[in-house]
């Protein structure tokens, strides 16, 4: 699936997939991929359950998360996530944020 927009260095998207059904998150994947490049860096977090929050539908636990984007050729970078956790400062993206990079469907 190639993007006719291009592909980018950067994609972030933070507590939002938890507003659309679990049945979307495997395309909401296909298409990051399809915006990504080998070595595009990914920040992504979402609501877990139990998180409060208006319109949560489709919360999955964090390994759950890493899990998807995984299947879709992006690599959990943990230094770098670790990083990020220590940067922001609203609870839910402390505990919700992970970094990856897009290596390729394998």
């Amino acid at each position: 699936m190639a993007s006719e927009l291009g592909t980018f260095d950067l994609l972030y998207s933070i507590e939002v997939a938890e507003h659309m059904e679990k049945g979307q998150h495997e395309h909401v994947v296909a298409v990051f991929a399809a915006l990504s490049r080998k070595g595009t860096k990914l920040i992504f977090g979402a609501a877990t359950p139990g998180q409060a929050g208006t319109g949560h539908i489709g919360m999955r636990p964090v390994k759950q998360w890493a899990e998807l984007w995984e299947a879709g050729g992006f690599v959990r970078h943990a230094e770098e996530t670790q990083l990020v956790k220590q940067t922001v400062e609203t609870y839910n993206h402390k505990k919700n944020v992970q970094v990856f990079y897009y290596g390729g469907k394998a």
